[in-house]
Order: structure tokens, then sequence, then C-alpha cells
């Protein structure tokens, strides 16, 4: 499907693609429409990006974008609202929900320094096949993204038993890929006193347009 990048008149393609921006504040609207898309937006220290998120779009056999999820938190700023004008409070690690027939307004703020190439957020659909959007930051000197996103480390809590095998990937499997889950131990689990988790790491293959588990 196509993505429409309003500012710059792209049109996005099933693979990693470089967008460049000028320093200032670009719009860009996203839906979901049976495809995967990575988008690598080169933006300017502290420079605010507007994007439109829909969730239905008039493509058949799809069911339209129903989650979220954020990431970069420490560095990225972050608003929502939904065309009714109702605020959202941003959650990271746990997908935010998307109400069918609902058009967001997502701002966010880039970080003021820095050189990385960083994960701002995703938006995929919630039955299988998945597909949606992957939105990429890239900072002055950070790399373009030509050779694909960097790897991405995804956790969550390890089920009662322990058994990674039981992960439900509704939560996590954003970028199109289940599976994959081996048993670790994390800090940042239980308001900060750690414990089991179920990780893994994907890795965007270029050839083939979507993420496979290391």
């Amino acid at each position: 499907g196509v993505r429409r990048i309003l500012a710059v008149a792209v049109s996005l393609l099933v693979s990693a693609v470089l967008v460049t921006t000028p320093a200032r504040a670009v719009t860009a609207t996203y839906g979901c429409d049976a495809s995967t898309v990575t988008s690598n937006l080169s933006v300017a220290h502290g420079q605010t990006l507007t994007f439109t998120i829909e969730t239905t779009r008039n493509a058949p056999d799809v069911d339209g974008c129903r989650q979220m999820f954020f990431y970069s938190e420490s560095v990225i700023g972050y608003s929502m609202v939904d065309d009714l004008g109702n605020p959202f409070t941003i959650q990271y690690g746990t997908p935010l929900a998307l109400t069918n027939g609902r058009t967001y307004t997502l701002t966010v703020t880039a970080p003021t320094s820095g050189s990385q190439n960083l994960l701002a957020f995703t938006i995929n659909n919630a039955t299988l096949p998945l597909y949606g959007q992957v939105v990429r930051l890239a900072l002055p000197g950070s790399p373009d993204g030509s050779a694909g996103p960097p790897n991405v480390l995804q956790q969550v809590g390890a089920p009662a038993s322990r058994t990674c095998d039981e992960v439900n990937d509704a939560d996590a499997r954003f970028l199109g890929y289940a599976g994959g889950w081996s048993l670790s131990w994390a800090r940042w689990i239980n308001d900060g006193a750690g414990g089991h988790v179920c990780t893994r790491t994907l890795v965007y293959n270029n050839s083939t347009g979507i993420w496979d588990a290391a």
C-alpha cells in the first residue's frame, strides 16, 4: 500500500525508505494497508513532527490499524489526541489500543542532541497476517537507514509458568513476527524491582522487507 507523506510528496515502498525533511514541522498521514513499511525520517535536533493516524483505509480484506507502540521515551517527546479532542496517556512497552473509525493526531518532538537512529513508534493491525508502519527518527550524523533499521530488542513479562512459548504475541508482535522468545531477567519489570521476562531481538531483512528473530 502507499503511504502519503504530505510535506515531501513521496511514496513509501515496502522496504526501508529514507525521507529527508527540512528543519521544520513535517505532516505525514499513516495507516495500515496490508503491507509493512519502515520509514526513516531525517530530522533536526528538537524538530517537531505531526502525524495523522488513520484506523480505517479503503482497502479490501484488511482490518486497519488497531494498536500502537511507543519507544525511546527517555529522549523523544510524545502527545496524542483523537478526532474528538480526547487526549491519550502514552504508554511504553505495552500497546495503545486504537478505536476503529477514529483518526488520531500524534505530535513527536525529536531529541535536542545526539546522533542516534531512534525507533519512535509503530502501528499495526491486530490479527494475522500483521502489517503496519514502523517509524524511525534519524538525527544529524546518524546512519541514514539505507542498510535497514537497527535491531530491536523486545521484552515482556514472563508467564507464571516461565514458558516463553506461551507469550501472547498480540502485545508485542507489532513488527509482524510471532515467536522467538527466550526466558531472561530484567530490572525494569515489577516497577524496577526486577523479575523474569521473555526476550527476543528482531533483525530487519532488507531482501524481504520483514523482521526476523535473531
